[in-house]
């Protein structure tokens, strides 16, 4: 969703950005444009006082467009302005939110033995240097990730004090077909390990 903002956020800063610049060279044509005429009716008009007359009525009535421009351009620039600040903190807030869920991520990844044991087959490496007990949390991990109780105190006391716990299904009523295949081969894998 911040993405989609900051997205719509940059498209209507490139419009703004897009239409500023194309005013300023819009005013710079019309400035040329006008001097160039002026410089040519004045050498055709010098015998005129009444034509010259209308010329500076014509300079003052293009200064007074030139100056509507200036302000049209002012408020662009403020929009622009508005909405690089706007972007800034959109960023921001969007990194801060990031950085807050990345370290809530790391928090509860700590909390765990073998924490990707219910997305891909754990190997050998992944068990060098447990202990039995932790490599029998980590196996009993598998089932509390499913809110499976403990009828053992101490793994009951263990996972109790995790955060992502919600132990909701009795020992008796848990049943190993809300394991994935990950976790079934998982748990068969620790299993074998404690056992050496």
């Amino acid at each position: 969703m911040n993405n989609e903002r900051r997205k719509s956020k940059d498209g209507r800063l490139g419009i703004i950005v897009a239409l500023c610049e194309l005013i300023i060279v819009c005013v710079v044509i019309g400035i040329s444009l006008v001097v160039v005429k002026l410089d040519s009716n004045d050498r055709d008009d010098k015998k005129s006082g009444k034509k010259h007359s209308e010329q500076e009525v014509a300079v003052e009535k293009q200064d007074d467009e030139i100056e509507e421009e200036d302000v049209d351009i002012t408020e662009i620039e403020v929009a622009v302005n508005e909405a690089e600040t706007e972007t800034t903190e959109v960023t921001t807030e969007a990194v801060t939110e990031a950085q807050e869920v990345s370290n809530t991520m790391d928090d509860i990844r700590s909390e765990y033995i073998l924490y990707e044991s219910d997305v891909r087959y754990l190997t050998e490496q992944d068990l060098v240097g447990l202990s039995k007990d932790q490599l029998r949390y980590a196996r009993n991990e598998i089932y509390a990730r499913h809110g499976r109780k403990f009828k053992d105190a101490e793994l009951q006391a263990y996972f109790d004090s995790k955060s992502w716990y919600t132990g909701t299904i009795e020992p008796d009523g848990f049943s190993e077909s809300l394991l994935n295949e990950y976790e079934k081969a998982n748990t068969a894998f620790i299993k074998e390990a404690e056992t050496k």
